[in-house]
């Protein structure tokens, strides 16, 4: 998936002063951001180059970025300018920017993560839509199809009535065109009319089946996100409840630990103590026991 749109550079005003001097194009799990800033006095050169984003700041061109010409048949790949971290941009000239930090040379439609047309427009590649994004595209399909199911509702209902005062229109016509004709008539025409009725009835019997179905399918996809709403909240419930579990664990972890540390560094200075004391009776004993004459 690609996202595309109009390069902000070089655009001036009615009194012929600079409005944008610069464009900036941020990209999805990648470390940093592009800017393609204008030359002074080039209108139709700009610079390409990388900088971080905290803090917002020029760096080196990334390991792994590859800028290749692809204008004409033979695409050339293009270096920085020399001494320079950034890139000469001619337009009308077209621009393809890779992204391979793993295999460092490798140019497929994997790696292809910005380029730039001969109309000052770009497009960024590989682009993922966030959850945000996803769930109003959701919301907003979800209305087109109760609009569309409305206006289905609206038009069906239109037709059966425009029907029926159609068929009311040719019935008071024929009646009133039988009453002027021979009575015998009028038995003819109520065979007519009834039959006409029953075929009112069939066909508002039929219509009314479509509009329940068609109100069973806007039940049924209510009930469709209902669940799925509802099973998105377990799993945020069960997953918060997993991470309480594992800090529970990881307190209790550190608490045994810290017990453990403190019990063996009391044993050890208990051993400490003991052995102390034991080589001070030592010491007293040999004192007491050996003479001044025998040194």
């Amino acid at each position: 998936m690609s996202l595309a749109g109009a390069i902000n550079v070089g655009k001036y005003n009615n009194k012929g002063e600079l409005e944008y001097d610069h464009d900036v194009q941020e990209f999805e799990n990648l470390p940093f951001k592009i800017k393609v800033e204008t030359l002074k006095n080039e209108d139709n050169a700009t610079r390409l180059f990388f900088f971080d984003y905290d803090p917002e700041k020029k760096i080196e061109v990334p390991e792994g970025i590859i800028v290749k010409d692809v204008t004409f048949a033979r695409k050339i790949i293009k270096d920085p300018l020399p001494d320079t971290n950034y890139f000469l941009i001619t337009h009308p000239m077209k621009y393809v920017v890779y992204y391979d930090p793993v295999k460092k040379r490798k140019t497929t439609k994997r790696t292809k993560i910005y380029s730039i047309n001969s109309q000052k427009k770009y497009s960024i590649h590989n682009f993922r839509k966030t959850n945000e994004i996803l769930e109003k595209e959701c919301e907003k399909r979800e209305k087109r199809e109760n609009k569309r199911l409305d206006n289905a509702i609206n038009s069906i209902t239109a037709q059966l009535l425009a029907k029926i005062n159609e068929l009311i229109k040719m019935f008071e016509e024929q009646k009133n065109e039988m009453k002027k004709n021979h009575a015998n008539e009028i038995s003819l025409f109520r065979e007519i009319i009834t039959a006409k009725d029953k075929e009112i009835t069939n066909l508002i019997s039929t219509k009314t089946t479509e509009i329940t179905n068609l109100m069973s399918i806007i039940d049924n996809h209510s009930k469709e996100i209902e669940r799925i709403y509802e099973m998105r909240k377990k799993h945020e419930y069960e997953y918060n409840e997993r991470l309480k579990e594992k800090d529970k664990i990881h307190k209790r972890e550190k608490e045994e630990r810290e017990r453990t540390y403190k019990r063996e560094t009391d044993l050890l200075q208990q051993t400490i103590d003991r052995l102390e004391q034991t080589i001070r009776s030592l010491q007293t004993q040999i004192s007491e026991n050996i003479s001044p004459n025998e040194y």
